[in-house]
């Protein structure tokens, strides 16, 4: 990165621009035309200059003082991408996009982008395709993945000391591999990552960052149907599709909340790209939601602690002793600091007044009750509620319908929050090959 900001001349590293939530703009973005939306896909955002690619997270390895405070470079982790881009020298190309498999969520993504180099190249299926009667090179690792009749990968081996042979229909060789990761086979079908661009930035020695969205738009469906269009690159790298009207904005929402997508981004068509802020009136997002009927099986209590900002504790009225005394007013004892010299402690608000902190809810699998997740969310009268009826809650097998953003692939909901209770519908009618997609 450091050589890239000499190159370009910045004087501060290149971070991606900042989104906004939409909050209660939403309507306003859904009914104003100078807004247009696009898909949201749940991957990890990379900025790609001149063939590398760089996350949003800063380095915070002091070990390697070249890199520190310098965004993650993941370059060596997709190969493939980085060599289709890196053709656009010496004039230079920037690109801001999202990682992402198709059909799969942010931790598919992980298991690539957050590994070591080796691993994610592996696991992409990357390396030469040999013949059968090639002969063995011991200096490389070697899997047999039968997709086509037989295929034979050679990766190239940093772990030197766990060299593998490749034999036709031995499966030994297969446990093998499978023990050097064990994610391998869960990976090696969905082949390499994709890249789905939405902005361009610069290209060919042009910065495009004074330039409206609308210009910068029209910049990169022009590079996308010269370079990318009709090749063989089209399978790994797309552009996000600008969505303009109401209805079609709407229709955008509703097709992303049916396929689990993350949710929509709505774009300011005079809107500049401010690198590293989050401008106002430039760029929104919403995240869709799931919904869906659970089963009440218990309640977890809530963190003691107080887990707010340093610079709330000179207002925080919550403190407990340490025997257990409760206090309400830290100014009548000498404020703050005088509170904390007598041993007292902040604490949350649910802990001080003894409420719940998440319900835990099951769906029925099997014709037995499984827990599916926790979930908070409500407001403090609900959970008052739960506080003192829970175990009547349990008893009775109350429904109560939860939302969250999505389900990992691992069927579980995530950052799930209640929504009401489900006094119309049976705990029976709760199951998990129904809610989960199973």
């Amino acid at each position: 990165m450091r050589e890239l900001m000499e190159r370009y001349g910045w004087d501060e590293p290149f971070l991606p621009m900042n989104v906004k939530n939409s909050g209660e703009k939403l309507e306003k973005l859904f009914k104003d035309d100078n807004y247009v939306a696009e898909l949201k896909r749940d991957g990890s955002r990379y900025v790609c200059i001149d063939g590398r690619f760089f996350s949003r997270k800063l380095s915070e390895n002091k070990k390697q003082p070249e890199t520190y405070g310098m965004p993650v470079e993941k370059t060596d982790n997709i190969p493939h991408l980085a060599e289709f881009f890196s053709q656009f020298g010496p004039g230079g190309i920037i690109v801001d996009g999202e990682i992402y498999y198709p059909g799969r969520k942010s931790n598919t993504v992980t298991g690539i982008m957050g590994c070591d180099p080796w691993k994610a190249c592996m696991r992409q299926g990357f390396g030469e395709f040999l013949d059968n009667n090639d002969p063995v090179d011991w200096s490389v690792m070697w899997a047999q993945y039968d997709s086509n009749g037989g295929v034979a990968f050679a990766f190239d081996a940093l772990m030197q000391s766990e060299k593998l042979r490749w034999r036709p229909g031995d499966t030994e060789d297969w446990r093998l591999v499978s023990k050097l990761d064990k994610d391998f086979w869960d990976y090696i079908h969905l082949g390499p990552i994709r890249y789905m661009i939405f902005d361009i930035l610069h290209l060919n020695g042009t910065s495009y960052l004074e330039a409206t969205w609308e210009e910068r738009r029209d910049v990169l469906d022009n590079w996308f149907e010269k370079y990318v269009q009709g090749t063989e690159w089209e399978k790994y790298i797309t552009i996000s599709v600008p969505y303009e009207t109401e209805n079609g904005k709407r229709a955008l929402m509703k097709w992303a909340e049916a396929n689990r997508e993350e949710g929509l981004v709505f774009k300011n068509r005079t809107s500049l790209y401010v690198p590293g802020k989050r401008p106002e009136h430039h760029w929104y997002r919403i995240k869709g939601k799931i919904y869906a009927d659970v089963v009440v099986m218990g309640v977890e209590p809530p963190e003691a602690e107080h887990k707010g900002k340093p610079s709330e504790l000179g207002k925080w009225p919550y403190w407990e002793s340490v025997d257990g005394k409760f206090e309400l007013n830290p100014a009548e004892h000498g404020g703050v600091n005088a509170l904390v010299g007598a041993g007292y402690r902040p604490i949350s608000r649910y802990h001080y007044y003894g409420w719940i902190g998440s319900v835990v809810f099951g769906l029925y699998k099997g014709g037995e009750l499984v827990k599916a997740g926790t979930c908070s969310g409500m407001d403090d009268e609900t959970r008052a509620l739960f506080t003192e009826r829970w175990q009547e809650f349990v008893e009775n097998q109350t429904v109560i319908e939860i939302s969250a953003m999505e389900r990992t692939h691992k069927g579980m909901f995530r950052h799930p929050q209640f929504e009401r209770f489900r006094d119309d519908k049976s705990a029976a009618d709760c199951l998990w090959e129904v809610e989960m997609g199973e």
